[in-house]
């Protein structure tokens, strides 16, 4: 093995074992094949026993994380409320960025209770006790609710405390900041319970939100005198001495919980306005049908109910993803979306062994459109799902409308535009050419990064090339749609990556030039994956298609162009 080949060697059982290190890899990737000497035969035999070797050592560092992340992790950091779960010792296990935020935390090797007042560090430091020396088995209720207070600056926040079982015996606190959003319907069963006048109501809310009484008489534009006299008076109506009080009973009236299909639920802040709305398809659009195979496809319906059908072929990460405003666009100008998940997606079977997955997932979705009566329907595909949509169009052209594909993956017709391309995007398509045999590594290796660093720091890294996307993933609630999204391949963990990339075979551009139907790509303008040189480039070699530029655009399209996806669709 030459001296290149082992360096080679190491960085693949470094990525194994530090998968903070996995975008770096493709960067080494990309050096090492640049590579000349070497008979590359013996290159490769090595490449991959070596590969085999950091397989076994991705797999100890995932089932030794997947428990964990699959509970506290992700129910931490899913949690639409400031959240961060303590160990016995006060110390940090999991938080999440609004509570990094909302309680000023910059250091992790810190206790938590340490940030607060002697007397709430005492309260904080019962609990830890608590549950260090019983035995309390998870649950999505309240076990209280007490006041921290910072000493500087100084500061209040009502808390929940709940226990939460890790491996064995060990146990520890969740520690979330209470943020109530009021729900409208309980308003007029408030009104009429505890007999509270209008203005009472509106200062109830502001309460329930942690609005100061300086901020209350602000808003309402009334003296600070008459909004402490209105809190009097409600305690009084509601059987409450104290804030404390108050908000136990607010907390349990707006029916504020742990469970994680909180998740689900519209964000609103201070002002009124929305912050996060849980994108489409909801579960109650979600089906599951038999396959003549016997395996099971799970699918959703939804948009306009007697709109032209669009069947939609997702992408490898957020794959279900439609956000409000690009489901309700698609349901005004009358479309039916089809969401198929592709095998091993949410509660899809595997692949069979033995088959070639594009022309699976083409026969599955076929069957599908033969299940609804739909005799043909528009195609829409986003990056990765774009080549299983030319499969479907290849084997499949009566059953095809158009196609139409966002953010597309093309066929790179010279070296230099391969060279062009990021470390990360150069890096899977040389995988697809050149060593197939390393996606399941990749895979692998990207799930463990995802487990270890969560997944909003995977999604930075992922989708770091333009600075458009950077701009897109700091907004809070584009964030929060697309961590949503993420969960689409959680159950089978790394196979439904590595069943995206592994049969994808690279003569793509053959079956392009084979399309008789309309065919569109959406490409953002300032998409940094050389994209527009690869589109042109079959263009100039004689094949039919559109080129939609989406105006300062980059690879979430999905979410900051919905009026042009949309309408490329219906007039493709």
């Amino acid at each position: 093995m030459t001296k290149t080949d082992r360096n080679f060697s190491n960085e693949l059982f470094s990525i194994a074992l530090s998968p903070d290190r996995f975008y770096e890899f493709a960067h080494i990737f990309n050096s090492y094949l640049d590579l000349s000497e070497g008979d590359d035969g013996i290159r490769r035999a090595l490449k991959e026993d070596d590969v085999l070797k950091a397989i076994e050592v991705a797999d100890l560092f995932i089932d030794k994380e997947t428990s964990k992340s699959q509970s506290l992790r992700h129910s931490v950091n899913r949690a639409n409320h400031p959240m961060v779960a303590l160990d016995s010792h006060g110390q940090v296990l999991e938080i999440n960025d609004i509570a990094k935020s909302v309680f000023s935390l910059t250091r992790d090797d810190v206790p938590f209770q340490y940030n607060f007042t002697e007397k709430s560090q005492n309260d904080l430091k019962a609990y830890l006790n608590k549950i260090s020396v019983q035995h309390f088995e998870p649950t999505s209720n309240f076990i209280d609710l007490i006041e921290l207070e910072r000493e500087n600056p100084e500061q209040t926040y009502f808390v929940c405390l709940t226990p939460w079982k890790l491996d064995g015996n060990t146990h520890c606190l969740l520690i979330q900041a209470i943020n109530i959003r009021w729900p409208d319907h309980m308003t007029p069963l408030l009104k009429k319970t505890f007999n509270l006048t209008n203005s009472e109501i509106e200062v109830f809310r502001l309460i329930s939100d942690g609005v100061s009484v300086n901020d209350i008489a602000n808003r309402r534009q009334t003296s600070i005198t008459t909004v402490r006299t209105q809190i009097r008076d409600i305690y009084a109506k509601t059987s409450t001495n104290s804030q404390l009080q108050f908000i136990r009973l607010a907390v349990s009236l707006a029916s504020l919980t742990f469970d994680e299909n909180s998740v689900g639920k519209t964000l609103v802040n201070a002002d009124g306005n929305k912050t996060f709305e849980p994108p489409y398809p909801r579960e109650e659009h979600w089906h599951l049908l038999k396959l003549p195979d016997g395996r099971k496809l799970d699918y959703a319906v939804f948009g306009h109910p007697n709109g032209i059908p669009c069947l939609f072929f997702h992408n490898e990460l957020f794959g279900d993803l439609w956000p409000t405003e690009l489901t309700h666009y698609a349901t005004q100008k009358g479309l039916k979306i089809i969401l198929p998940a592709r095998p091993y997606y949410r509660r899809s079977s595997g692949y069979p062994k033995g088959v070639k997955h594009p022309t699976q997932t083409a026969k599955d979705f076929s069957d599908l459109l033969e299940h609804l009566n739909i005799p043909s329907a528009k195609i829409l595909s986003q990056t990765l799902g774009g080549m299983f949509a030319l499969e479907f169009t290849d084997l499949y052209p009566e059953k095809v409308q158009s196609l139409t594909t966002i953010s597309p993956i093309l066929p790179f017709a010279t070296q230099e535009q391969q060279s062009n391309m990021p470390p990360l995007h150069r890096f899977i398509s040389t995988l697809m050419l050149s060593a197939p045999w390393m996606v399941e590594f990749v895979a692998r290796a990207g799930y463990a990064f995802y487990l270890r660093d969560g997944p909003e720091k995977f999604l930075r890294q992922t989708f770091a090339s333009a600075p458009v996307d950077k701009a897109t993933l700091d907004n809070p609630a584009y964030m929060k749609n697309l961590c949503h999204g993420l969960k689409f391949g959680e159950p089978n963990a790394y196979r439904p990556y590595a069943a995206g990339w592994k049969h994808l075979v690279p003569n793509s551009e053959e079956k392009i030039r084979k399309i008789k139907v309309p065919m569109s790509l959406i490409i953002g303008e300032k998409d940094q994956n050389t994209r527009f040189d690869r589109a042109n480039s079959l263009l100039e070699a004689g094949i039919k298609l559109n080129i939609v530029s989406a105006k300062d655009g980059g690879e979430l399209l999905i979410l900051t162009h919905p009026k042009v996806i949309i309408d490329t669709v219906l007039e493709n």
